[in-house]
């Protein structure tokens, strides 16, 4: 083995330490709402297996929208434990992750390009492994299922695409886009995504039927709710700015290859999966935009050099990407506030409180919140109430004082709703930024 191959994997193992270490020293559940969220569904999966509701949240949400990877994932942390799960999962899944965009990148370019490429996708790929994601699981069922239907290996690519939507539908857009863009050039890549969707289509039927055939994107409500809650992933021009050089690359490769149709549509449908703004899908984006850009490279004279100066650039980033202005991490007086709800308030507390704190209510307080998030199967008249409420809407606010349930309010100090609330409630603990009234 040449040494610049040893280089690679050298470099490649000390990004998949940094994920390792940046869990370890920064909590794998920090940093985002819904980290305790994928949490508690683990560990609700590894205790029953496959439970169909979770009690604390809107008394009894439909449990079951993206079932394959929790089932496994709770599979797995009856056997390890929870703690040693949630620091060694991210760590694994993007070692596949880099694995596998190897082994995808040598199929359309050299070595030379493939390596150098793959070591600049880790800068912009890192954020989303080094946090605990369920749907990183489904990153590695597509990545997988492209290979193989690069390979020719029709059965296998469709069980895995089959395996991707049921571990996270967006994820398997990926493969609806990338093996759409392949099959302009081998009409055969369609039966890979074909298979999978026949395989995951009854599962979903069910589900559907069991929620009336409510369709969530076609409700305005849950549409309005999505644009006012989802800050972090809006689309716009900021997200395709995040791809840099690869943007440019990718489409400098797609034109000057023009002759091999697939990789111009790669181009194409890569950007509209970037540009919808989802955190969970870019990773696999970037992939399309960086297929063709490892294209265009094998044809440079240079491509050693440029390999090793995306080494040396892997390398000085490396250091800044794992330290803590990088880190986001839950801010430590309200995990406090939340063990004090534990453990103070009675079991059948409901907590009011920002969606954004939702998830970590169920997780850490473990008491029912008023409105946990947004997702598909949620009481959507509560979450934009509460998103109305901790904005300062003081009729919204009235209407949470007027609940005839116990409840308390959690609620961040800098909130416009905490001097209402402080003006008309008991203050029953206070911790930092945030305060407990009832």
């Amino acid at each position: 083995m040449r040494w610049e191959r040893l280089l690679f994997i050298y470099i490649s193992a000390l990004w998949v330490l940094a994920v390792l270490l940046s869990c370890y020293t920064f909590g794998p559940l920090a940093g985002t709402e819904t980290s305790a969220y994928h949490a508690r569904m683990t560990e609700l999966f590894s205790r029953e297996l496959f439970p169909q509701y979770d009690p604390l949240s809107y008394g009894g949400r439909a449990f079951t929208y993206y079932p394959l990877g929790y089932f496994l994932a709770g599979l797995v942390v009856r056997l390890t434990g929870a703690e040693l799960f949630y620091l060694l999962f991210p760590a694994a899944t993007f070692s596949a992750y880099l694995a596998l965009a190897y082994l995808l990148h040598r199929r359309f370019a050299d070595r030379w390009a493939s390596m150098a490429v793959v070591l600049l996708i880790i800068t912009t790929a890192y954020g989303a492994f080094g946090r605990y994601f369920i749907h990183q699981l489904t990153y590695i069922f597509a990545l997988a299922s492209a290979y193989l239907s690069l390979r020719e290996r029709y059965l296998g690519a469709g069980v895995l695409a089959g395996m991707a939507a049921l571990s996270h539908a967006e994820s398997f857009l990926f493969l609806v886009l990338f093996l759409g863009a392949l099959s302009t050039a081998k009409k055969r890549a369609l039966l890979p995504l074909l298979t999978g969707a026949a395989l995951a289509a009854p599962y979903y039927l069910h589900l559907l039927a069991s929620n009336s055939w409510y369709l969530p994107l076609a409700d305005p409500e849950y549409r309005a709710v999505l644009l006012g809650y989802w800050d972090d992933v809006k689309p716009g021009v900021e997200n395709l700015i995040k791809l840099r050089y690869l943007l440019f690359l990718g489409a400098g490769g797609a034109l000057a290859f023009s002759r091999h149709r697939a990789f111009m549509v790669m181009v194409l449908s890569g950007s509209a999966l970037v540009y919808m703004g989802s955190r969970f899908i870019s990773p696999l984006g970037l992939l399309l935009f960086s297929l063709p850009a490892a294209a265009l490279l094998s044809e440079f004279r240079l491509r050693r050099y440029l390999f090793l100066g995306a080494a040396i650039y892997s390398l000085l980033y490396l250091g800044y990407a794992v330290s803590s202005p990088l880190q986001a991490q839950t801010d430590p007086s309200l995990l406090e506030t939340l063990e004090w709800i534990k453990h103070s308030t009675p079991g059948n507390t409901t907590v009011v409180a920002s969606i954004k704190e939702g998830h970590l209510i169920t997780y850490y307080a473990e008491r029912k919140n008023f409105a946990d998030g947004l997702f598909e199967f949620a009481d959507l008249r509560k979450a934009r109430l509460s998103l109305a409420a901790f904005s300062g809407n003081t009729s919204a606010l009235e209407e949470l004082l007027a609940l005839p349930e116990p409840r308390v309010f959690l609620v961040r100090k800098s909130s416009p709703a905490y001097g209402y609330l402080k003006e008309r409630l008991e203050v029953l603990h206070e911790a930092g930024n945030y305060a407990v009234l009832g």
